[in-house]
């Protein structure tokens, strides 16, 4: 299992590198890895021979971002967000992009380091920032409304539920990560939890019932736990399926687990009881976290090794389109899709 920091005096990023290979859907957790030259796709080089060439040292390199050309196949014309947001390692900020993938708005009073987004039903966004906890904007709003920043440490996710609650992933590798719960615009935190053996707190997601799921690194290798009911009592369930490195998690409106495999370079899908991982979609070279369309019909990938957001039919992986600079993102590390038509 592979820890994630981010690269300032306080917290480092370790991005993973890894062969590109063409989407596909696939029933195994673990599909045969394709070379490049099969893929034809990108080409990319080893992180360490840029960090070689501007002679930094090997754990800088695991931050540097590999140039690419983004692949354009065709536009969405009927699932495409009205809008979609990116937290961006490259510019500190969060890009909004519009229906046709055009750069709309920059956010970025309030934020320090952010690492991935989320919209609630309301079209409020909430920016999961390494150093300054979960930093929420009111729907169109640049500036701050609120920031839940009591008890986080290296927030890396967000998420809310169907009373507005508000969730933080705390990574916090050095002490065990932790989820902390919120009532919507307040800071007392109401339940906070460990996972499960105290360390590699990645992604959080929480279902119609209020079951609040984690993936994290358990004893039997990186998965899932489960807080049935909610956080009250922080009560676990160490779920069945196994995957290679966590990372950012959804959950579909199957309330299949959709989670980003980092060092299998997939996207795995794990359809309940979540005993083990049902299909893959691949394609990444570091998918760092995912989204859904209101309709789940796109996935939004980051990939922060490629500089790009891959956005791909859902659940079958075939490729849309691929977001890059001409769509104003710089390093991408997480999407987000608004719910609301505006």
């Amino acid at each position: 299992m592979r820890f994630h920091l981010f690269v300032t005096a306080a917290v480092l990023t370790s991005l993973s590198a890894g062969a590109l290979v063409s989407c596909s859907l696939s029933g195994s957790a673990s599909p045969p890895a394709k070379s490049l030259a099969a893929a034809g796709t990108r080409s990319t080089t080893s992180l360490l021979d840029v960090a070689a060439a501007r002679n930094l040292p090997t754990d800088v390199a695991s931050r540097l971002p590999l140039s690419s050309t983004p692949m354009r196949v065709r536009p969405d014309t009927s699932g495409a967000p009205k809008l979609l947001a990116v937290a961006d390692f490259g510019t500190l900020a969060v890009e909004i992009l519009n229906s046709s993938y055009h750069l709309k708005t920059t956010i970025s009073s309030g934020l320090s380091e952010p690492v991935s987004d989320w919209y609630d039903t309301a079209g409020n966004l909430y920016v999961a920032d390494v150093h300054n906890g979960i930093v929420e904007y009111a729907p169109g709003a640049t500036s701050p409304t609120y920031v839940y920043s009591n008890g986080t440490a290296d927030a890396i996710e967000a998420t809310t539920d169907e009373a507005q609650h508000v969730y933080a992933s705390n990574h916090n590798l050095s002490n065990g990560g932790y989820i902390t719960e919120y009532a919507h615009r307040s800071n007392t935190v109401l339940h906070q939890c460990t996972v499960g053996n105290g360390a590699g707190l990645q992604g959080i997601a929480v279902d119609e019932k209020g079951d609040v799921f984690a993936s994290v690194d358990t004893t039997g290798g990186p998965g899932f736990v489960e807080f049935k009911r909610g956080l009250s009592g922080c009560k676990q369930t160490v779920l069945g399926a196994i995957v290679s490195n966590t990372g950012g998690m959804q959950l579909d409106n199957k309330n299949d687990l959709v989670e980003c495999d980092q060092t299998a370079h997939t996207v795995d899908i794990v359809a309940p009881p979540y005993k083990k991982v049902t299909s893959t979609i691949t394609g990444f070279a570091d998918p760092y976290n995912v989204a859904l369309n209101k309709n789940n019909t796109l996935v939004f990938v980051a990939d922060p090794q490629n500089r790009d957001v891959v956005v791909d039919n859902y659940p079958s992986g075939t490729n849309v389109t691929t977001l890059g600079s001409s769509n104003g993102l710089n390093d991408p590390a997480g999407p987000a899709v608004n719910p609301v038509e505006r």
